[in-house]
Parts: structure tokens; sequence; C-alpha cells
């Protein structure tokens, strides 16, 4: 079986890129690569970096992965907004009067 393709996900830049496939080749066990792309002109996306794991490795990573979030408090896989407390004043703010203003230049 050929290489399939799992995911593109966006880089720091839009000339870089995190590509995974899985490599299913009859050859060897499944194995996933994860590999850094840039984007060159006349050349097109070309893998700067490249990572193989095996499916047991892919494991522990993605149970790593899980108990990062779970212990962040997201495990919806999208952050929970943050809450910021306030105080409110003890006074009133001063507001701006323009004839105040125009009192103190006379």
């Amino acid at each position: 079986m050929p290489t399939v393709l799992i995911a593109e996900l966006p880089g720091l830049t839009p000339d870089r890129r995190v590509v995974v496939r899985l490599d299913q080749s009859a050859s060897s066990a499944p194995r996933f690569e994860l590999c850094e792309q840039h984007l060159a002109n006349g050349i097109g996306w070309f893998d700067q970096r490249r990572l193989t794991l095996d499916s047991s490795q892919m494991a522990q990573l993605a149970s790593l992965f899980g108990s990062m979030m779970r212990s962040a408090g997201g495990g919806s896989g999208s952050p929970s907004p943050e809450i910021l407390s306030f105080t409110a004043p003890e006074t009133p703010p001063m507001r701006y009067r323009p004839a105040d203003r125009q009192a103190e230049a006379g």
C-alpha cells in the first residue's frame, strides 16, 4: 500500500508546514512520518526534516498529548476562555467637562 496523507498542519509562516503521513509499504510494519516542509519558488513544497515513528511510538505520543490536554483542562481540543476579574473602583472616575476646561483657560 502507498503512503497516505493524514494531515497538513500550517507552520509559523506561510512558507512552512508540517505533513503527517502513514507509510503502509508492504516491506515493513506501518510507520508514521512527521515532515517539516518548506515552500520554495520554482520547486514547490519539499521535505526539510523527517521524523519516522513506529505504531508504538505514535501511540505513546498520542497518549502523552491526551494526558497533557486533560491536565491543562482542555479536553475538547480547543482552549477554554480565560476569565479575568477586575475590582470596581471605590470612587467614580472623574469625567471631563468642557466647561471646566474653558474656565481654566480664561
